[in-house]
Protein backbone atom coordinates (compact mmCIF):
# COMPACT_ATOMS: atom_id res chain seq x y z
CA UNK A 1 0.00 0.00 0.00
CA UNK A 2 1.03 3.25 -1.04
CA UNK A 3 0.02 6.59 0.15
CA UNK A 4 1.26 9.89 -1.85
CA UNK A 5 0.06 12.80 -2.56
CA UNK A 6 -0.87 15.37 0.08
CA UNK A 7 -2.70 15.31 3.16
CA UNK A 8 -4.79 12.27 3.67
CA UNK A 9 -7.81 12.70 6.17
CA UNK A 10 -7.93 9.19 7.84
CA UNK A 11 -5.21 6.99 8.70
CA UNK A 12 -4.67 2.83 7.87
CA UNK A 13 -5.77 -0.26 9.08
CA UNK A 14 -3.96 -3.15 7.60
CA UNK A 15 -5.72 -5.90 7.21
CA UNK A 16 -5.23 -8.58 10.28
CA UNK A 17 -2.35 -11.32 10.47
CA UNK A 18 -1.57 -10.36 6.45
CA UNK A 19 2.33 -9.45 5.47
CA UNK A 20 2.26 -6.00 4.13
CA UNK A 21 4.53 -3.10 2.94
CA UNK A 22 3.41 0.32 3.33
CA UNK A 23 4.79 3.24 1.95
CA UNK A 24 4.62 7.18 3.37
CA UNK A 25 5.95 8.63 0.76
CA UNK A 26 7.69 12.02 0.85
CA UNK A 27 4.64 13.90 -0.30
CA UNK A 28 2.25 12.72 1.77
CA UNK A 29 0.40 13.31 5.34
CA UNK A 30 -2.12 10.47 7.06
CA UNK A 31 -4.26 12.58 9.61
CA UNK A 32 -5.31 9.32 11.17
CA UNK A 33 -3.29 6.26 12.92
CA UNK A 34 -1.48 4.03 10.70
CA UNK A 35 -2.35 0.28 12.74
CA UNK A 36 -0.67 -3.18 12.17
CA UNK A 37 -1.76 -6.59 14.00
CA UNK A 38 -1.47 -9.81 13.76
CA UNK A 39 0.70 -12.55 12.52
CA UNK A 40 2.47 -11.49 9.13
CA UNK A 41 5.57 -9.65 8.73
CA UNK A 42 5.28 -5.88 7.67
CA UNK A 43 7.00 -3.04 7.15
CA UNK A 44 5.90 0.46 7.37
CA UNK A 45 8.18 2.83 5.20
CA UNK A 46 7.34 6.48 6.32
CA UNK A 47 8.84 9.42 4.40
CA UNK A 48 6.10 11.49 5.05
CA UNK A 49 4.02 12.20 7.69
CA UNK A 50 2.07 10.19 10.55
CA UNK A 51 -0.35 12.52 12.38
CA UNK A 52 -2.09 10.11 14.52
CA UNK A 53 -2.67 9.85 18.00
CA UNK A 54 -1.11 8.05 17.80
CA UNK A 55 0.86 7.65 14.98
CA UNK A 56 1.21 4.16 14.58
CA UNK A 57 0.42 1.02 16.17
CA UNK A 58 2.15 -2.51 16.27
CA UNK A 59 0.79 -5.36 17.82
CA UNK A 60 1.90 -9.18 16.55
CA UNK A 61 2.03 -12.62 17.79
CA UNK A 62 5.14 -14.62 18.32
CA UNK A 63 7.44 -15.29 15.21
CA UNK A 64 5.95 -11.84 13.02
CA UNK A 65 8.28 -8.95 12.72
CA UNK A 66 7.05 -5.42 13.01
CA UNK A 67 9.56 -2.94 11.02
CA UNK A 68 9.22 0.86 10.72
CA UNK A 69 11.91 2.97 8.84
CA UNK A 70 11.00 6.57 9.95
CA UNK A 71 12.89 8.83 7.29
CA UNK A 72 9.49 11.40 7.82
CA UNK A 73 7.95 13.01 10.71
CA UNK A 74 6.05 11.10 13.44
CA UNK A 75 3.53 13.57 15.13
CA UNK A 76 2.89 11.47 17.81
CA UNK A 77 4.20 8.20 19.33
CA UNK A 78 4.76 5.00 18.08
CA UNK A 79 2.60 2.38 20.41
CA UNK A 80 3.78 -1.58 20.38
CA UNK A 81 2.36 -4.87 21.81
CA UNK A 82 2.55 -8.55 21.79
CA UNK A 83 4.96 -11.34 21.42
CA UNK A 84 6.07 -10.93 17.83
CA UNK A 85 9.28 -8.52 16.89
CA UNK A 86 8.93 -4.90 16.64
CA UNK A 87 11.94 -2.74 14.42
CA UNK A 88 12.32 0.79 14.70
CA UNK A 89 14.69 2.22 12.50
CA UNK A 90 14.82 5.97 13.58
CA UNK A 91 16.11 8.64 11.17
CA UNK A 92 13.58 11.15 10.82
CA UNK A 93 11.64 13.23 13.50
CA UNK A 94 9.30 12.33 16.39
CA UNK A 95 7.60 15.27 17.74
CA UNK A 96 6.31 13.90 20.76
CA UNK A 97 4.78 10.46 22.26
CA UNK A 98 8.06 8.42 22.27
CA UNK A 99 7.64 4.88 22.10
CA UNK A 100 6.01 2.58 24.57
CA UNK A 101 6.33 -1.39 24.14
CA UNK A 102 4.54 -4.21 25.92
CA UNK A 103 4.94 -7.62 25.58
CA UNK A 104 7.79 -10.25 25.87
CA UNK A 105 8.32 -10.14 22.24
CA UNK A 106 12.07 -8.91 21.08
CA UNK A 107 12.33 -5.03 20.36
CA UNK A 108 15.23 -3.17 18.64
CA UNK A 109 15.33 0.85 18.76
CA UNK A 110 18.23 1.92 16.00
CA UNK A 111 18.78 5.52 16.30
CA UNK A 112 20.65 7.11 13.26
CA UNK A 113 23.09 10.14 14.22
CA UNK A 114 21.98 13.53 14.67
CA UNK A 115 18.46 11.83 15.64
CA UNK A 116 16.56 11.33 18.54
CA UNK A 117 13.72 9.86 20.55
CA UNK A 118 11.52 11.99 23.32
CA UNK A 119 11.05 8.94 25.39
CA UNK A 120 10.96 5.31 25.19
CA UNK A 121 9.30 2.59 27.30
CA UNK A 122 9.11 -0.67 27.71
CA UNK A 123 6.97 -3.06 29.67
CA UNK A 124 7.19 -6.65 30.18
CA UNK A 125 3.83 -8.28 30.84
CA UNK A 126 3.37 -11.87 31.87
Amino acid sequence: MTCSGGYINSGYTAPPNTGITINVLQDAALAGTVEVQGAGDTTVNNAGALQGAPALVFGGVAGATKTLNNTGTLNSGVVGSGDGAIIINQNGVFNSGGIVITGSGTNTLNVFEGRSVRAVFERLES
